[in-house]
Parts: structure tokens; sequence; C-alpha cells
């Protein structure tokens, strides 16, 4: 049994610190990727149970020389490396046959479905735009009204000067226009 390359464990770690790989002890000829994850003992359990019915099923099909033997024995070791990564405290993410840039394509679809699929991204960015456009609106609207309240108060401002000079008798157009 050998390890996975540590480029390629590096580059797990990058995507998901949580992930690592290995060589399956039941599935001799693919590579296990896993997560760290809490499983309850009722879950080990059943994951237990499950791998004892999946082989009694893939023995019963050997003894009858069903052509579904390879198919039923296939994911009776499945079943197995899940438990034994149950046992290590761990879940199956998924089993690949070659480590390249396929599994963290797959894994990416994976939380993309985990996290509800695309159409949620899209409307979760949506969301953000229309709110960024909302705020920006609202700033907008905030200092137009800022500026309409200056020019107000200057024009307020002028209009009680020129008020208050005429109210004093000046009536030269030179000095109210100053």
């Amino acid at each position: 049994m050998y390890s996975a390359p540590e480029s390629f464990q590096k580059a797990l770690n990058l995507f998901d610190p949580l992930l690592s790989v290995r060589r399956g002890r039941a599935l001799h000829n693919k590579w296990v990727i896993e997560r760290k994850a809490y499983l309850s003992p009722s879950e080990i359990d059943f994951l237990a149970r499950r791998q004892d019915r999946a082989f009694r099923s893939a023995s019963k099909k050997k003894v009858e020389n069903s052509k579904d033997y390879a198919k039923v024995y296939d994911l009776a070791c499945q079943i197995r490396e899940e438990y034994e990564c149950a046992l290590a405290g761990k879940r199956v993410i998924l089993f690949a046959e070659t480590l390249d840039s396929r599994i963290f394509n797959a894994l990416g679809q994976a939380d993309v479905q985990r996290y509800g699929g695309f159409s949620r991204y899209i409307s979760e960015l949506e969301a953000r735009e229309s709110r960024r456009d909302a705020d920006e609106l609202r700033m907008n609207s905030n200092q137009n009204e800022a500026l309409s309240k200056e020019a107000y108060e200057k024009m307020n401002f002028l209009w009680d000067k020129r008020q208050t000079q005429l109210l004093d008798g000046r009536t030269n157009m030179k000095e109210l226009l100053k």
C-alpha cells in the first residue's frame, strides 16, 4: 500500500483542510478521499450492519454464480471503506482511480450541490448585487439631499441679507448686488 503524492496532499489540504486521501484497503485499485466529521455511534453501528449484509449478499451471489457478483462485491467493498473511515472519524467523499484535477472538479461540484446548487448561488449573488445597488442609490440620494439643503441655506442667507438691506432703505442696485 502506498500513499498519495505529497503535492496532491498539499493541494487537497489547500482546497479543504479537513480532507485527506489514502489508498483503499478494501478497494485496492482506488483512492479514497475522506473528510473529518462527527459520526454518532448509532451511525457507525448502522454501517457495520450494512457492511455485513452487503458481504452476505455478495457471497450469496458468488454461490449462485450470478453475473451481478462483481457489482455487489464492489458495493460491499465500498461500504467497508465507509465503515473504516467512520471508525477513524471520517466520511468518504469520493472514490477515485487516479489522482488528478478531475477530483478537485468533483469536490467543487459536490460543494455547490451541498450548498444548494448553482441556482441558489446565483440567487445569493443577485441579492448581494441588488443590496449593493440599493445602498448606492440611498447614498446618492442622501448626497443629493445634502447638496440641496446646502444650496437652499445659501439662497435663504442671501435672500435674508438682501431683504434686510431693502428694509434699511438701501435702494442702490450696485450695493444690493454685492
